[in-house]
């Protein structure tokens, strides 16, 4: 696809489409039921399907979005790479932030876990919901950024190998590998 940064030898990963069609459907599956269940009478029912509904329609509406206009998921350059690969993105980490690189299972899925020196530098530029998301995250996990499987088109061994490459070639760079 055509270039749509300004970012000079930098490489593009898009998402997949084919991976991204079982999340919408499976949202608006919940969708559904959070609308089914608040017909309920009893007022528990109606509270679950309410926050089914308001949780699952951003998921819906997201995985639409990423279907119908895909952008990269991730761009590698020089100097760092541009995260746009979920909802809770971290936007732009340069290489001097990192601190490792890792794959990671969680709930069943492959996450490739970015570590970095100051988290809170990097969530710094960020708006304050998608900081409140990305420290929800730090709750769970140990990185501050978190790739999807679902976000890449290619393996993500192979994703989590070039992050790993461009890292290396500034480390080298810098006189720090």
């Amino acid at each position: 696809m055509e270039s749509t940064h300004s970012y000079p030898g930098s490489e593009e990963l898009y998402p997949s489409k084919r991976k991204m069609i079982p999340i919408l459907l499976g949202s608006a599956l919940f969708v559904a039921a959070g609308i089914f269940l608040m017909n309920a009478e009893e007022g528990f029912a109606v509270a679950v399907g309410a926050i089914c509904v308001c949780f699952f329609a951003v998921t819906l509406a997201y995985s639409l979005w990423r279907i119908l206009a895909p952008r990269p998921s991730l761009i590698l350059h020089e100097q760092g790479f541009v995260d746009n690969a979920s909802l809770s993105s971290a936007g732009e980490v340069r290489w001097e932030e990192v601190t490792d690189i890792i794959v990671y299972p969680f709930m069943s899925q492959r996450f490739i876990g970015i570590k970095v020196e100051k988290p809170e530098r990097v969530l710094a530029h960020l708006p304050s919901w998608k900081r409140a998301l990305l420290r929800a995250n730090r709750g769970m996990v140990e990185s501050t950024v978190n790739l999807p499987v679902a976000a890449f088109s290619d393996p993500l061994d192979d994703v989590a190998r070039k992050l790993l490459e461009r890292w290396e070639q500034y480390k080298r760079a810098q006189g720090r590998a």
